[in-house]
């Protein structure tokens, strides 16, 4: 599996948790954004990042190095001020793991585990 079917399966799986929560979601028509969905809870419109892994420890990378030929070796990581939450999902293990993105802000991974079973989505 490449690394976009990868992000497409994790997206899939953000899209459908909201989704079944009666949220609104919208994609954003280009990828120029510094996130991936963005959910309408009724009263407020959130950003959502989306971040994939297939790890065997799930360790999440949390660092977007930007689209394919527009790199220019600069590395971007999660910052609250362009997404209020992470959404997290692991291939190999199945969970899910929302973040409010201050939990996450400026670091390079997370390695999803006990340490943070409050934030895993049952």
């Amino acid at each position: 599996m490449n690394t976009k079917v990868q992000s497409n399966v994790g997206l899939g799986q953000a899209i459908s948790y909201f989704t079944s929560l009666g949220y609104s979601v919208s994609i954003p028509l280009t990828e120029s954004q510094r996130y991936d969905l963005i959910v309408d809870d009724g009263d407020k419109l959130n950003r959502v990042e989306v971040k994939t892994t297939k790890t065997l420890d799930d360790t999440i990378s949390l660092r977007t190095k930007g689209g394919n030929q527009s790199w220019g070796g600069e590395v971007s990581r999660i910052s609250s001020k362009d997404c209020e939450y992470v959404f997290c999902y692991s291939l190999l293990s199945k969970k899910m793991y929302l973040f409010p993105s201050t939990i996450l802000e400026g670091r390079a991974t997370v390695k999803l585990c006990e340490k943070y079973d409050e934030y895993e989505i049952k």
